[in-house]
């Protein structure tokens, strides 16, 4: 669930090959997951996903403080809380219109509307 939630968000950053941005994808196409610091000991730091996104090699020991000393993280991450969280587990499909996750149930309705 942590993964799935870090990367199916309402409004995720999604881009056609041709707009497609490294940097913005690595900061804004994945979540800063906002869990009690207990919760980043027992999850291994992963709620520091978007930094994680833009340069795999940082150990998770280190994630923490790389998100306190670059102000880039704190400005432009997507904060997602533990009780947010719980709202994107049916955020399932890529709605380009609209440029959102929906879920099946309006994408279903959607498409009856047709």
């Amino acid at each position: 669930m942590v993964f799935y939630i870090q990367h199916q968000y309402e409004h995720i950053y999604k881009s056609t090959v041709n707009n497609w941005d490294s940097l913005i994808s690595s900061i804004r196409g994945s979540t800063f997951y906002d869990l009690p610091r207990i919760g980043h000991w027992l999850t291994g730091n992963i709620g520091y996903h978007h930094i994680h996104h833009l340069c795999p090699i940082i150990p998770n020991y280190n994630l923490p403080a790389c998100f306190r000393e670059n102000e880039m993280f704190r400005k432009h991450a997507v904060y997602l809380s533990f009780v947010q969280s719980l709202g994107t587990i049916n955020a399932n499909l890529w709605d380009a219109q609209q440029q959102k996750m929906v879920s099946f149930a309006e994408h279903a309705r959607k498409r009856l509307k047709k």
